[in-house]
């Protein structure tokens, strides 16, 4: 099972003794407890991780300290999670919401950041996401129980997108791959064609794309290397890519139509020319 790995919770540092360093501020962020996918999601100082119970590894404090952090247990019914950090023990919980005693499954998010909460969807849904620029990415608080039996993961995703559509944000599947996550007054403008691109093998490394907040002109060599075309012309091009991360190997032709859409949403225009070149944005 993939590890999701999460990052960047502003900490507070207690004031520093003369001696002693200060003690890190840890703050419990949430906790998911469903079939397949038990977490906890723990802030120390500058980090946000998500943990499993035995996890060990090290951390860095906000004034730069070495951390050796274990989980030594989380307490899902509780919702409390123990830590050891540098030969000191700490215990965190978050305020348990009212649920059945019997309930078997839960998630429970307390003000986790947007794109986190995009893989954990990624995660769960198995889809890769192509998030539009100008979704507003608000921090995330959620409470949602099963109370007779576990969910299914279509279930769990459904909860997110109920909160993204609560945000002005729609979540829209695009074919069996993609979700496309975009500010719900111009979903109407969606291309969701996805489903009609050609099977292809796919690439034999999973994850090899990471291009969360590049210009659009730093992908043009990218994309021009999987048309097998050169790009004609030199016509500016405009915006960045908010967030397109693989965390499933993805084929050739879906990893085209993945930066075009995320091109398009820049405000460029691709032209695929008849002399085996590509353009964008030219007149």
């Amino acid at each position: 099972m993939k590890i999701i790995c999460f990052g960047l919770l502003a900490g507070l540092l207690l004031p520093l003794a003369s001696v002693s360093t200060a003690a890190p501020h840890i703050a419990m962020r949430g906790i998911v407890n469903v079939p397949g996918l038990q977490l906890a999601v723990v802030g120390i100082d500058q980090n946000l991780r998500v943990v499993h119970q035995g996890d060990h590894f090290e951390d860095r404090s906000k004034s730069g300290e070495q951390l050796a952090v274990t989980v030594t247990e989380i307490d899902f019914a509780s919702e409390t999670v123990r830590l050891r950090i540098n030969d000191e023990d700490y215990i965190k919980h978050l305020p348990t919401p009212d649920r059945p005693a019997t309930a078997p499954s839960w998630i429970h998010l307390y003000q986790i950041p947007f794109d986190h909460v995009l893989e954990l969807y990624e995660h769960i849904s198995s889809r890769t996401i192509l998030l539009h620029p100008n979704v507003s990415q608000a921090s995330f608080t959620c409470a949602q129980v099963w109370s007779n039996q576990p969910p299914t993961s279509s279930e769990i995703t459904d909860c997110l997108a109920k909160w993204c559509n609560e945000q002005g944000i729609s979540v829209l599947e695009d074919g069996d791959v993609f979700v496309q996550i975009l500010p719900t007054d111009i979903k109407d403008t969606a291309i969701l064609s996805a489903a009609k691109l050609p099977a292809g093998p796919k690439p034999a490394a999973p994850g090899m794309i990471d291009f969360e907040g590049l210009r659009c002109s730093d992908v043009l060599g990218i994309y021009g290397q999987l048309l097998d075309r050169q790009r004609k012309g030199n016509s500016p091009v405009s915006g960045r890519i908010s967030r397109f991360c693989t965390p499933h190997p993805l084929a050739k032709a879906q990893t085209i139509y993945a930066i075009e859409t995320l091109l398009r949403w820049g405000g460029n225009k691709i032209t695929l020319n008849d002399d085996h070149t590509f353009s964008v944005n030219d007149p």
